[in-house]
């Protein structure tokens, strides 16, 4: 019986062997065949075909602790296939290819597949993940339950829609809204700060910056109003100094004009005097309207319906029977003793997932950016620049000196948290911290007990003028120092209308 006849790959060995060396498997080569030039052949073929040609990889991957722990962020943080952690870790400059990422990997134990054996008692911890996360009234997307096990979305998207049927057809509704088209040329091009305001009433405030290109998230403040500007001007200063990069432009919202806006504004106009120095602050910076600064107020509802506004229906009910009061400061003590270290833990983690998450293809929206805001910031597309210059080390080193006098994350006077923290400790909240989810044998949440009994404490305490003195933070005057014509408030700024 005659054999079949041998696939002649002659025509594509050098194809072949280009590819096997950057790192290619086997696999990856035969479906490259397929598609681009109408060739099927098996992956055992390739191999033999390479052992023929007497084709060796070049080189053995170096297996080190610092990639291992690169690995193991990429993957369990920020929930990244593999062909994204490749082409992150090629970037930073790691010798590894396709086979060796996969191999190291598997070595870690980070398996994206479940064993047969296991499958029911995996759905089981699914499910039990995603109903605690409802019982706290909500579900923060698909990565934030994904991050406590490997979870793939056709796996998870079916328990969330059974058991969420208004979250699921919320983003049905959101479809009516429309917007026109957002262009923005590469990362770093703009960046766009605002302020959410809804929870001031409560004296907590929330400031943000995007890039409006990736949709990054920047940087993310939580603390309190007395003292914004400052901590608005360091979150800046620390966001430039860690990455590194100064942005093209910054657009701030125009109610911001007369508070957080000027310090930013005036470090923002000196760093780019340093690369351009005939730099107008209308060239680097400007004020927009609710419109124009759409990336940051669509963000603004992203986060409220995930979880801001049942907070603030919660406090507005606190309000409404007269269990908080802004008149009594301890009132506002406990409210910020105890739901301060919640909306930092819900806000900053809703950022985190934020960034690791997928943005989509839109059919009607030929020039949207898809892809993962992390990876779209840091590492743009092929062709993509990225608008960032580097920031002068002396000029950050000036600002710092300038703001180090704030603790940017001190809410409440340190002999004040001291005692409240104790307090706390005593009503039962382990290390002082009240946790959202908390609950009673009997099913109530532990929260807005410990917030009452917390305040009733600190009014008896100050009716009894006991030690030490509560108090609220002061607040802060003189957030910059700078000469207020270098500023240019003489000069009207523009509005920007992108």
């Amino acid at each position: 019986m005659a054999g079949r006849n041998a696939i002649d790959l002659s025509p594509y060995k050098e194809i072949i062997i280009a590819k096997f060396k950057d790192g290619t498997s086997a696999e990856s080569i035969s479906l490259y065949l397929l598609s681009n030039h109408d060739v099927t052949v098996a992956e055992k073929t390739i191999r033999r075909r390479l052992l023929e040609w007497g084709v060796r990889r070049n080189s053995q991957i170096c297996d080190t602790p610092l990639l291992r722990e690169r690995i193991s962020v990429l993957f369990h943080t920020c929930c990244l296939p593999d062909q994204d952690i490749l082409h992150i870790l090629q970037q930073e400059g790691h010798d590894i290819n396709e086979c060796s990422l996969t191999r190291i990997r598997r070595k870690m134990g980070l398996l994206r597949r479940i064993d047969s054996r296991n499958v029911e008692k995996s759905e089981k911890a699914v499910e039990d993940i995603v109903q605690k996360e409802l019982d706290k009234g909500e579900v923060e997307g698909h990565s934030r339950v994904r991050n406590r096990g490997h979870i793939a979305r056709d796996r998870l998207s079916p328990m969330v829609r059974k058991r969420d049927l208004e979250g699921v057809a919320q983003p049905l509704n959101d479809l009516q809204r429309l917007r026109g088209e957002y262009i923005i040329p590469g990362p770093n091009y703009l960046w766009s700060i605002n302020g959410y305001r809804k929870l001031q009433p409560w004296g907590i405030e929330v400031y943000a910056a995007i890039d409006a290109y990736s949709r990054y998230i920047v940087w993310i403040y939580v603390g309190v109003s007395t003292c914004t500007a400052v901590n608005i001007l360091q979150q800046y200063i620390h966001a430039v100094d860690s990455l590194q990069i100064v942005p093209q432009m910054v657009r701030a919202a125009r109610t911001d004009e007369g508070a957080e806006a000027p310090p930013i504004a005036f470090a923002q106009h000196r760093f780019t005097q340093k690369h351009r120095p005939d730099a107008s602050l209308n060239d680097c910076f400007r004020y927009g309207t609710r419109v124009t600064n759409q990336r940051i107020t669509a963000w603004w509802s992203q986060l409220s319906r995930s979880s801001l506004s049942r907070w603030q229906d919660y406090f507005e009910e606190l309000s409404t029977v007269g269990t908080y009061n802004d008149s009594r400061i301890a009132d506002k003590i406990a409210m910020l003793a105890v739901y301060m270290p919640i909306l930092r833990k819900d806000i900053h983690g809703f950022s985190q997932l934020w960034n690791v998450h997928s943005i989509r293809r839109q059919a009607n929206r030929p020039n949207s950016v898809s892809g993962k805001p992390v990876i779209l910031f840091n590492w743009p597309p092929e062709g993509v620049g990225n608008y960032g210059v580097k920031p002068d080390p002396e000029l950050i080193t000036q600002f710092k000196q300038d703001t180090t006098q704030w603790d940017i994350e001190e809410y409440l006077p340190s002999t004040t948290m001291n005692w409240c923290t104790d307090q706390l400790k005593q009503l039962g909240a382990p290390k002082g911290i009240v946790s959202s989810s908390a609950r009673y044998p009997d099913g109530s949440q532990v929260h807005p007990k410990i917030y009452l009994q917390l305040r009733d404490r600190i009014k008896t305490h100050m009716e009894m003028d006991e030690s030490p003195k509560l108090e609220l933070l002061e607040k802060s005057t003189g957030a910059w120092n700078w000469d207020g014509d270098e500023l240019g408030h003489g000069d009207e700024i523009e509005i920007l209308d992108l």
